[in-house]
């Protein structure tokens, strides 16, 4: 979001392949020190349960909103999708 000493915009990113996921939200440019709110962005994986998004790829929750302070790439968090059907007989 630095360039030559002049403020600048920043991109963030989406990024849910890293998780062997697949989203259709695009990045978007951000004023640098705004804060960004995720909800309405989704990403999906087969039989796993879309968490929220995180600037760390390993992380097990999702964030409301993230401080856009330079260039960011949120990752799409996953959990295992545990739905168990009963059979009765």
């Amino acid at each position: 979001c630095y360039g030559t000493g002049v403020l600048q915009d920043c991109t963030l990113s989406f990024n849910a392949s890293v998780n062997g996921g697949s989203t259709t939200a695009a990045s978007q440019t951000c004023d640098v020190g705004s804060s960004v709110p995720l909800a309405g962005k989704t990403a999906s994986k087969t039989g796993w349960e879309f968490i929220g998004w995180n600037t760390n790829r390993t992380a097990k929750a999702g964030l409301n909103s993230v401080n856009m302070n330079s260039d960011t790439t949120v990752y799409a968090i996953f959990k295992k999708d545990l739905t168990v059907n009963f059979i009765d007989g």
